[in-house]
């Protein structure tokens, strides 16, 4: 349910605004989720029936101004008064979803055994951008398991080019090779 309305509210935002500033409000949304997720004081305050509504609103109107959106005062007015603040991770999250689909943007999460330099990573992105005919972005993550060699996981898939893997398909063909040796 909640998914639900996550997901109408995100869409009710994108039909309303001009496409071409669609990155810019995702951007706008993600930066007010991280500090919802930063302060979780500001959350309280405003999800809290004690405090008044106008220093609620002065509060978001002072926020949405910094941001110099059209219609995102409007927005986040609207998400206090119907009480949403509470999903609005979720409700960012869609919208990111909704602003991949009409961008023709994939994004995924690529993991490595050490850190990743930027000129490599953007080298991933243009191949499997190439591979899957969109703009691929990929989050980096840091996992000492894998020996060596890259993993990432994109739209429900996993391309493997780890350590771990080559061996595994070395040793794969190996023994099918061996197999088919000892038949002769």
């Amino acid at each position: 349910m909640a998914d639900q309305v996550a997901r109408n509210y995100s869409l009710a935002l994108f039909e309303l605004i001009d496409q071409s500033k669609t990155k810019l409000y995702r951007e706008a949304l993600e930066d007010f989720s991280k500090q919802l997720k930063e302060v979780p004081s500001f959350q309280t305050f405003l999800e809290s029936p004690d405090i008044p509504s106008e220093k609620k609103i002065d509060l978001l109107k002072k926020i949405a101004k910094s941001y110099d959106l059209e219609h995102l005062e409007g927005f986040l007015l609207l998400l206090l008064k119907k009480g949403r603040f509470s999903i609005f991770n979720d409700i960012v999250l869609e919208f990111a979803s909704l602003s991949n689909e009409i961008l023709g943007i994939e994004e995924g999460v690529l993991l490595s055994a050490r850190e990743i330099s930027k000129k490599d990573l953007a080298s991933i992105e243009k191949a499997l951008g190439k591979k899957l005919n969109k703009k691929v972005v990929l989050s980096t993550k840091i996992d000492p398991s894998l020996l060596g060699g890259v993993k990432v996981q994109i739209a429900g898939t996993t391309y493997d080019g780890t350590l771990q893997n080559k061996l595994l398909q070395l040793e794969k063909s190996l023994l099918t090779q061996g197999g088919l040796a000892n038949e002769n």
